[in-house]
Order: C-alpha cells, then sequence, then structure tokens
C-alpha cells in the first residue's frame, strides 16, 4: 500500500511537472508571438510614421507652392490696380487739358463774337448817317463776283491767303482734339533770320470743304460769257482763309522785316499819305502777294498761300449753297465798296470790314468790291470751253473793286486781252 501511494504520488508529480512544462511552453509561445505581435506592429508604426512623414513633407510643399501662388496674384493685382490708377489719372489729365482747351476756345470765340459785334454796331452807326445809294444803281446784272487774268506785273490788288493742309482728328478719349499744320517752306524771303516760331493762326475762318456749280452756262454771248462755260462740278478740300483782305499795317510789319518789298508810291514801310493803316494794301505784284505769304509762314510757324480760284469762288458762294452772293441770294446796297453806276466810281478802298452786312456765310468779309484779290490759278478758259484759250503766265484775280461798276455783269470772268480798272 505504501509503494502504491508513492507510486501514485510520483504519477502525480510527474504529471504536475508535465503539465508545468507544458504551462511554460504555452506560456513561451505566447510571449514569443505576443513580441512578434509587437515588433510587427513597430514596424508597421515606422511605416506608418514614414509615409505620413512624407504626406506632411508634400503637404508643405504644397502650401508653399500656394503661398507663392497667392503672393503672385497679390502682386499682379497690384500692379493691376496701379495701371487702373494710372490709366485713371492719366483720362482725368487728358480730360482737363481738352476742358481747359475747350474752354480757352469758347473764350476767343466769345472776344471775336463780341469784337466783331462791336464793330458791326459801330459800322451800322456810321453807315446810317451816310444816305443810301440803292436808287442811284441798277443791281448787278448777275450774281457772281468779277473774274479777270492778269500778268505777274505789280496791280492794285489785296491779298487773302488761306492755310494749307489743315487736319483736325479726333481722338477716342474724351474728344480729344489734335490741330496739325504742314511746315513753312525752307525757302525764306532775305533778311535776318528770327528763332523758330511757335504754330500760330492769323484770324481766319475755316471753311468746310464740300462740293459746288463754278460757273454758268447761262452767261451772255461774248468774251466776257465765254469765259465763265461751262458750269461744272468742282469738290473743295476744308482750308482756312483770312478774315478780312490784308491791311496796309500788316503789310508795312512785312517790309520792316525785309520780308517784302515796298510798293510803288510807298516811303520805306510807310504807304502812301491819305492811306490808313486798316485800309487793304494795295499796288502788290503776284510776287509781293507770294512773298508775304512766306513771310507770315515763317513768322506763324504755319503755311500761308493764296487761294486757288475755286476755292474763292466756293467760300464766296456759300460753300454747297450755290448762292447768288457773299451774303445771300438778294442784292444789298450797303454789302459792298463798289462804284454808283452812274459813270462814277468810289473814291478809295474802305477800312478792311466796313461793310458786315456782305460777309459770307463763314464770316469772311469785302469779298466783293473793295479791291481786287489776287488767286493762285492761271488764267484760262474752264475745261470743256469751246473758246481756246493763248493765255501764257497770266493769274486770275476775283471780286472787283471800289472802281467796279454796279452795271457791270460782276460774274464776268477773262483773260489777259480783257483789261482790268484798278
Amino acid at each position: 500500500r505504501v509503494d502504491e501511494q508513492a507510486r501514485k504520488h510520483a504519477e502525480e508529480e510527474a504529471e504536475r511537472q508535465h503539465a508545468d512544462q507544458e504551462a511554460r511552453k504555452l506560456r513561451a509561445e505566447a510571449e514569443a508571438q505576443r513580441a512578434a505581435q509587437e515588433e510587427a506592429a513597430r514596424k508597421l508604426a515606422g511605416e506608418e510614421a514614414i509615409r505620413f512623414a512624407r504626406e506632411v513633407e508634400a503637404a508643405q510643399r504644397r502650401a508653399e507652392a500656394a503661398g507663392q501662388r497667392a503672393e503672385e496674384l497679390t502682386r499682379m493685382r497690384a500692379e493691376d490696380e496701379a495701371a487702373r490708377r494710372r490709366a485713371e489719372e492719366e483720362a482725368l489729365r487728358l480730360a482737363r487739358e481738352v476742358e481747359d482747351a475747350r474752354r480757352r476756345l469758347e473764350e476767343v470765340r466769345a472776344r471775336a463774337e463780341q469784337e466783331a459785334l462791336a464793330a458791326a454796331q459801330a459800322q451800322a452807326a456810321i453807315s446810317s448817317s451816310q444816305p443810301s445809294l440803292r436808287n442811284t444803281f441798277p443791281t448787278p446784272g448777275s450774281t457772281f463776283s468779277e473774274v479777270i487774268g492778269v500778268p505777274p506785273p505789280r496791280r492794285t490788288l489785296p491779298l487773302i491767303l488761306t492755310l494749307l493742309a489743315v487736319i483736325f482728328v479726333a481722338l477716342p478719349i474724351g474728344g480729344y482734339v489734335i490741330y496739325r499744320a504742314t511746315r513753312p517752306s525752307p525757302q525764306q524771303p532775305s533778311g535776318p533770320e528770327s528763332p523758330k516760331p511757335k504754330p500760330v493762326l492769323a484770324d481766319m475762318v475755316q471753311i468746310p470743304g464740300g462740293t459746288f456749280t463754278m460757273g454758268r452756262n447761262d452767261a451772255p454771248k461774248g468774251v466776257w460769257g465765254d469765259a465763265q462755260r461751262p458750269a461744272h462740278t468742282v469738290t473743295i478740300k476744308p482750308f482756312f482763309i483770312d478774315r478780312t483782305e490784308v491791311t496796309n499795317a500788316e503789310y508795312s510789319t512785312c517790309v520792316q522785316q525785309a520780308g517784302c518789298s515796298p510798293p510803288p508810291g510807298w516811303s520805306g514801310s510807310n504807304p502812301p499819305e491819305g492811306q490808313e493803316e486798316k485800309w487793304p494794301v494795295t499796288n502788290v505784284s503776284k510776287d509781293d502777294a507770294d512773298n508775304f505769304a512766306t513771310w507770315r509762314s515763317t513768322r506763324d510757324g504755319v503755311r500761308y498761300r493764296l487761294p486757288k480760284e475755286d476755292e474763292w469762288e466756293y467760300a464766296t458762294r456759300g460753300g454747297s449753297e450755290d448762292l447768288l452772293y457773299p451774303w445771300g441770294n438778294n442784292w444789298c446796297d450797303d454789302c459792298a465798296n463798289l462804284g454808283t453806276g452812274k459813270g462814277n466810281t468810289v473814291d478809295h478802298a474802305d477800312t478792311v470790314g466796313s461793310h458786315p452786312n456782305g460777309k459770307d456765310r463763314w464770316g469772311v468779309l469785302d469779298l466783293i468790291g473793295n479791291v481786287w484779290e489776287w488767286t493762285s490759278s492761271t488764267a484760262s478758259f474752264y475745261d470743256g470751253s469751246e473758246v481756246q484759250s493763248d493765255q501764257r503766265g497770266w493769274f486770275v484775280i476775283r471780286g472787283g473793286s471800289h472802281q467796279s461798276l454796279h452795271p457791270q455783269d460782276v460774274s464776268q470772268r477773262g483773260g489777259k486781252e480783257f483789261p482790268a480798272t484798278f
């Protein structure tokens, strides 16, 4: 029995030890498995940390790029805003300049209108005290100013000058207007040189371009009428023309500055005794007229010339309106300085602008009567005329003078064989 108990005890001890070993083995396996899991977890955590770090770095790069783009956009917006402000400031500056120019133009126009009104009122007051010539002469036989071809040597003529190549360009900003004119020819009259002037305009009137009928088909037969046929259409470009004839005072200044030669009868730069400063200059040749235009071109910084015959007639007849007279279609006995019609002539020229009622639609004065006016056109019959022309070196004069008689056909036009009375 004791042996049996010992054997049982030994078996139980062996089973217990075996159980302990199994338990230790299980614990070791569990420990190893846990350690493996921990290692795997650490490895996974490391990989996850690396991935996260890379994502963070990429996010930082994207953030930096976005910041740079934002800065660039901000800079561009700032530049655009600055450019917009500069453009607005420039537009405001130009608008102010335009407004100032308009204001100055209005002031000049207002002064000119006031002066013209004062002159007209003064003339009206003078004219009202003089007897009317209405019943002393018949109405002229026709309506256009007389044209006679004369040679270049001296004749008793005024100067009416036109300005070449005047261009007005409208810009898009606020109606800004630019004035541009051709410069004078480099060939100047003999005399002392003067500093180059800034471009200015004399007292001139702008004549807009247009189309009109020049000449007439109903002119009477004969050499005077032949010179007016056939009527033909002419298109005129815009130009400027002096408001009045050139005065003795203006021409005297040209003589003083060695730009012009004194006409016959002058004493140096002084007109003959009895002639007033504001009378139109007379006894000037075609060359004298051209020299005056050259001198004034140098003085004013723009180019002047004599008007062409068609330009003169276009201005005289109111442009495309084809008027009978500069002032309209009805005769006016106080609109021009002409003869009485009784074989007598007016004693002398009047002060320029003395007949404001005779101005054309644009305000040009004394286009008919007072003194003859040179043109730059050579004398010849119109194209299409049946009469052959033999003029050589002759130029057309227009308008008649204070010695022209009212009964004369003031539309007459001729060549060198038709002498003019000056």
